[in-house]
């Protein structure tokens, strides 16, 4: 796989660089050291997803390994931490990014689609920085009664079958500490709504929320707009704004 030096950064490429490509992703890095917006177009085909990707992760990497294992707020024992709602407050704990300096990646697109294909691209570079994909109840629940619902009537019924003193309460939700204990490595490689699903049903844990813990220990964060744009959606991340890296891919 080619390495190119470029602004002092060594970005692996999966294939040999237009120069283009060697363009676009020198002004992501100059963005990323300079600490200032940036407004990048390349044409359809070009590559600029495999470029933004790698000239970021390069970058990031530039600062110390990717994040290993879980922080010590995700998968805590205690079972409230993943009672959380796009309305609750976010906690008092500290951030990941916070906890350890190092910035987190948000790389946001419209369509879950265009996720999908973000993390495909992913997969064909040689980085692999500790990952979660959010996403929306409808496509990561799979309760029996609520995966049905659609919009804030769903919200609402996951939050009623959330309650710790509901008689039939969801089981989904308490198995995620535990499956997080387990399974400390989830999102060292790419993983998508898919298989965050597939987990759901093969192990038990509730695919929505597994993302919404995981997402406190890791270097790249992928999800669509609206966790950005929307403050309600915003404030159930838990990170260190001043120290994130916001990226959207139109």
């Amino acid at each position: 796989m080619p390495t190119y030096k470029i602004r002092g950064i060594d970005v692996d490429f999966p294939f040999e660089a237009y120069d283009s490509q060697i363009v676009y992703m020198e002004k992501v890095i100059q963005s990323l050291q300079e600490k200032c917006n940036a407004l990048l177009e390349s044409p359809t085909g070009t590559g600029k997803t495999l470029c933004l990707l790698c000239a970021t992760l390069a970058w990031r990497k530039s600062f110390g390994n990717f994040r290993v294992g879980l922080s010590k707020d995700a998968g805590d024992k205690s079972e409230d931490k993943t009672e959380v709602s796009p309305s609750s407050p976010p906690s008092s704990l500290p951030s990941q990014s916070e906890s350890s300096g190092l910035p987190t990646i948000v790389y946001t697109s419209r369509t879950h689609s265009q996720i999908r294909q973000v993390i495909q691209e992913l997969k064909r570079s040689s980085y692999r920085p500790k990952m979660i994909v959010l996403g929306s109840r409808e496509q990561l629940c799979i309760h029996d009664k609520v995966k049905s619902l659609h919009g804030k009537t769903q919200t609402n019924a996951c939050r009623s079958f959330c309650q710790r003193n509901r008689k039939n309460r969801c089981n989904h939700l308490p198995k995620v500490a535990d499956y997080l204990k387990s399974n400390p490595h989830l999102g060292e490689e790419p993983v998508d709504i898919e298989d965050l699903v597939n987990i759901g049903k093969s192990f038990g844990p509730c695919p929505y929320y597994l993302s919404k813990e995981l997402h406190k220990s890791v270097d790249i964060i992928f999800a669509p707009y609206n966790y950005l744009i929307d403050p309600a959606y915003r404030k159930t991340l838990q990170l260190s704004w001043s120290n994130s890296i916001l990226i959207f891919d139109e």
